[in-house]
Parts: structure tokens; C-alpha cells; sequence
């Protein structure tokens, strides 16, 4: 019989690894000035899909073969919630301190995307107020990223445990 883990210790090792690929992933989009390119947000999200079903997959094999679909949501939750405080942290700490210019450039994404989708300009131009108001408190940064990474990783975890989940034989 194999050596059974928890599903914290699962999803904090996958959510620090988690964590350390989403930052080096948004290096690569900043020297390559692409932080706000659409590019960037799909592929934190193929990143983050990856990430929770390979840890579901780790924690199902730990555990015998066997998990359910609570364990599979909990991995996935622990795993993004980590991910998503490490990932918060540089941030802050590279829009506040390393490159402030960052808010400019993040200004101009947000409206023309506000635009694209048929806002009008005071709309777009209130979103994107109100949108830099919550980027210019670090502390609200940081929790708007936890908890758009919990609500991300809770619908992601939930799907994948689906398929990936195997309860135990129930004898009778």
C-alpha cells in the first residue's frame, strides 16, 4: 500500500510551483512588453489548468488511486489561492516600486478593450477609474487577485475533479 498525502500538502507544493511559474511567465511578458496582451491572460489560464490537473492527478495516485471530488476542488483551491498570493505579491511590488509606468500602460489596455466591447468613452473611462483605484491600494491589489484566483480555481478544480475523481468500492 503507497504512502497516502494530504490534500494541503499537495496543494501547497503545486501552488508555490504554481506560483513561481505565473511569475516567471509575467518576467517574460514584461521584457517583452506584452503585460496586458490577451496572449498573456489565456496562457496564465492554460498555466493554471495544467497546474491543477496535474496536482489532482498527483493527489489521486498518493492516495491509492482514489479521489474524490471535494479532495480534487481542495487541491485546486489551496493550490490557486497560494499561487495567486505569490503571483499578488510581485505585482504589487512590480507595478508599485520596479515600474509604476505599468498603471499608464494598464489604463490604456483596460479602455480600448472597454471600448471594443461597445462601451462608450465616459463608461470606459469610469471603469478604468475605478479599475485604478483598486490597483492603487496594495492591499485591495492583492485580495482582488486571491479572490479571482480562488473564484477561477474553484470552477476549474470542480470541472477536473469531475473527471478525474474515483471513489473507493463501497463493500456491502
Amino acid at each position: 500500500m503507497e504512502k497516502q498525502t494530504s490534500v494541503w500538502k499537495t496543494g501547497i507544493t503545486f501552488g508555490i510551483l504554481y506560483g513561481i511559474v505565473a511569475v516567471l511567465l509575467a518576467v517574460i511578458f514584461y521584457v517583452t512588453n506584452n503585460t496586458y496582451s490577451n496572449i498573456n491572460k489565456w496562457m496564465g489560464i492554460v498555466v493554471l489548468i495544467i497546474f491543477i490537473v496535474f496536482a489532482q492527478l498527483v493527489y489521486k495516485k498518493s492516495n491509492n488511486g482514489f479521489m474524490s471530488v471535494g479532495q480534487g476542488i481542495t487541491v485546486g483551491i489551496i493550490l490557486t489561492i497560494l499561487g495567486s498570493l505569490i503571483f499578488g505579491i510581485f505585482n504589487m511590488v512590480l507595478t508599485k516600486y520596479i515600474d509604476p509606468s505599468l498603471i499608464d500602460q494598464m489604463r490604456i489596455a483596460y479602455e480600448e478593450q472597454w471600448l471594443q466591447k461597445g462601451m462608450s468613452e465616459e463608461q470606459a473611462a469610469g471603469a478604468v477609474e475605478m479599475a485604478i483605484k483598486f490597483q492603487a491600494n496594495p492591499i485591495i491589489m492583492i485580495l482582488t487577485v486571491l479572490f479571482g484566483g480562488a473564484l477561477t480555481g474553484l470552477i476549474i478544480s470542480a470541472i477536473t475533479a469531475l473527471f478525474i475523481k474515483k471513489n473507493p468500492e463501497k463493500a456491502f
